[in-house]
């Protein structure tokens, strides 16, 4: 505002939300859909700032919603297409994310706040010279004491640097491997949350030429969320 830019401020309550996503006839759900559309329509950068809720909406209906403004989603992701969207991503440390890893709030917000605080131009630079090493390679396996033991291929891959432009706190480099390549078994411990399925712990995933052929986690219904 002071500095004169044309912006909208949009608030997501996941409480109001899904109440609001359950009840709406498909009729009003794409009318919804129209006016949030109508909003981005002439944005050109998008900041997000999110928080962990309790409160998850039915995931059928999320599916349909997500599908229906997939339009912004899809500008922030094409980069330099027809109408780009820049964005940054952060989030607010919550009570109920420090409850499921186990620590003391104050905790949780200290070790948060200093992921922030990094000498991001140092890890740039570092970046740089993992990238040089991993776009010259072939193969990568992962290995660790959890049993992770995965292979992919990267061949003619090449690796971009994310300090902090896109994920705020950032730091890593990122690629893809060729379709059909990754073999083994990832392991992941500690517990999780992803939308609409809830609270995972230790995670396992086995691939077979690229495809997840197998999964399991801690707790029978928690695999069957999987």
């Amino acid at each position: 505002y002071a500095n004169h830019v044309d912006f909208d401020f949009d608030i997501y309550d996941e409480r109001r939300d899904s109440a609001l996503i359950a009840s709406l006839d498909d009729a009003s759900f794409e009318k919804l859909s129209t006016i949030k559309l109508s909003r981005y329509e002439d944005a050109t950068c998008q900041i997000m700032v999110r928080a962990e809720s309790a409160v998850k909406p039915k995931p059928d209906r999320v599916k349909i919603w997500e599908g229906l403004i997939s339009s912004v989603r899809k500008r922030c992701m094409e980069g330099g297409k027809k109408k780009p969207m820049n964005f940054t991503i952060t989030s607010v440390p919550t009570q109920r994310e420090a409850d499921i890893d186990g620590v003391p709030y104050e905790d949780f917000v200290k070790e948060y706040i200093e992921a922030f605080d990094q000498p991001w131009e140092e890890i740039s630079k570092a970046h740089e010279i993992l990238i040089e090493k991993l776009n010259a390679g072939r193969f990568l396996r992962f290995i660790n004491n959890d049993e992770t033991n995965l292979s992919m291929d990267i061949t003619g891959q090449t690796f971009a640097n994310s300090v902090r432009d896109k994920n705020l706190p950032g730091s890593e480099v990122f690629s893809a491997p060729l379709r059909g390549s990754v073999n083994g078994k990832f392991v992941a411990k500690g517990k999780f949350e992803y939308k609409t399925i809830g609270v995972i712990e230790d995670i396992e995933l086995y691939f077979e030429n690229g495809r997840v052929v197998g999964f399991r986690a801690a707790m029978p219904e928690q695999t069957a969320a999987l």
